[in-house]
């Protein structure tokens, strides 16, 4: 029961809200990168552009890491739980590569900003 209490104390502290905004503010960014990446862009920015995604998706993965350790249970069978590990998909599954392709699962990032 009270690690339930510190989890409570946790999301309510200033820090948690902080990161939170952090989150959204790169989501908007991601989601920046995808409308760019759907213009005529050069070889060396797409290049960029992956890099910026890889940095994004390790650092959703650390949320993802992050709300596990805090949250348990509560977070494990929650929904948002699909959309933060779907966010971070570039780096968990390279096979969800060939998906990504089709450019319909770079969406779910989109839905990320949701939870906030």
């Amino acid at each position: 029961m009270t690690k339930m209490i510190d989890a409570e104390k946790i999301k309510k502290s200033l820090a948690f809200k902080i990161w939170d905004y952090f989150v959204l503010f790169l989501v908007v960014i991601a989601i920046g990168l995808l409308i760019n990446s759907y213009f005529e862009i050069t070889p060396e920015q797409q290049n960029k552009f992956l890099l910026y995604n890889t940095i994004i998706s390790v650092i959703f993965l650390i949320d993802v890491i992050v709300r596990i350790i805090i949250f348990r249970k509560k977070y494990l069978f929650s929904a948002e739980i699909i959309i933060d590990i779907l966010a971070c998909s570039d780096i968990i599954t390279p096979a969800l590569r060939a998906v990504r392709g089709i450019k319909y699962t770079r969406f779910i990032r989109i839905l990320r900003i949701l939870r906030m």
